[in-house]
């Protein structure tokens, strides 16, 4: 994936400052100063912190037939991104090129977890997908896990999410990586950029996959577990071009309407600019890149009371009947 760094007059750093440690749980008056110079493609020097590759623990074990491999991720760092460096071969060792066709084949389920919760939950497919819908583009044999926010359009807004680790058990956070029956890895590593910084783990990006079913063409209501209180920023669903409109409601009040057409011009539109990816329809509710700009499911009552909202729905226009995935992104607390 190409990093895109934006170096935008440092106007007002100290409240940007401020953002990115409230949404770590830090008190930003007791943070070092930022020190922004010698920001490149080679390295981001954020809060004097530079980023450094390191290779994660190799997996021990074969990797003939397919199976789960554990990686485990150091406390002590902050995290901008895991590197999946996958390589495989035909049956009988015949060399093949693992491209993004391959690996959305072979990497059946890749699980990253904090302890015993799963955080995120990717398939190669979707993840790769993800990826090109911010403009990355996939090399062969690698695909990336990203945690700094390469689509924001400020270096504090991209760093807002990265995975701090300081106050984890150690290990505490492990990649749990699933490979489809009959196939033949003959590399499999896990490499992470990260940094010394030492901050708790905030507010990250939650993604969940799930499916459903489709019963006949006409309008389908989707209902999205929120009892977490979570922020919906995104939802990816895989609909072969039979999505035609999108109408939300929260607490019986519409949010979002919008059609099919409109909805790939606006993410288009978007600067940076969006990819939507063929066979996929996408519900993007911070177009604007901002960190805050989601879906809250928790709102202030009239008497000044957060609450849950009482109902989330989202009711799809469907073409054709048909078993759905959907893919959900979310920020919040870890769960």
């Amino acid at each position: 994936m190409k990093q895109k760094f934006h170096l935008a007059a440092i106007v007002g750093i100290a409240l940007a400052a401020a953002v990115v440690f409230a949404l770590h749980g830090v008190d930003a008056s007791a943070a070092a100063s930022f020190d922004l110079a010698g920001l490149s493609a080679a390295g981001l020097a954020f809060g004097g912190m530079t980023w450094q590759p390191a290779q994660l623990d190799p997996y021990q074990g074969s990797l003939t037939g397919g199976g789960r491999i554990v990686n485990t991720v150091p406390n002590g760092y902050r995290y901008h991104m895991l590197r999946i460096r996958y390589v495989s071969t035909l049956a009988g060792g015949t060399a093949q090129t693992v491209d993004s066709t391959v690996m959305s084949a072979e990497l059946s389920r890749i699980d990253l977890k904090v302890g015993t919760k799963v955080q995120r939950t990717y398939t190669g497919e979707t993840l790769i997908m993800l990826l090109k819908f911010v403009g990355g583009t996939i090399q062969n044999n690698f695909l990336e896990i990203p945690f700094y926010e390469y689509d924001r359009n400020t270096v504090n807004g991209s760093e807002a999410l990265a995975w701090g680790t300081d106050d984890l058990p150690n290990p505490a956070v492990r990649i749990e990586t699933t490979i489809a029956a009959s196939k033949y890895p003959t590399v499999f590593e896990v490499h992470a950029e990260r940094d010394d910084a030492n901050l708790p783990l905030g507010a990250i990006v939650k993604i969940k996959e799930t499916t459903f079913n489709v019963s006949a063409a006409g309008d389908f209501t989707y209902n999205p577990d929120y009892s977490s209180g979570d922020k919906l920023r995104r939802l990816h669903i895989k609909d072969s071009g039979q999505i035609s409109a999108v109408l939300v409601k929260a607490n019986n009040r519409e949010e979002v309407y919008v059609t099919s057409a409109v909805n790939t011009q606006r993410l288009k539109q978007a600067t940076p600019a969006f990819v939507p990816q063929t066979n996929w329809f996408h519900l993007v509710f911070d177009v604007d890149h901002g960190v805050f700009s989601n879906l809250d499911t928790v709102r202030m009552g009239k008497d000044g009371t957060a609450r849950l909202l009482a109902n989330l729905a989202m009711k799809f226009t469907f073409g054709a009947s048909g078993n759905y995935t959907v893919v959900e992104e979310w920020i919040g607390q870890r769960d």
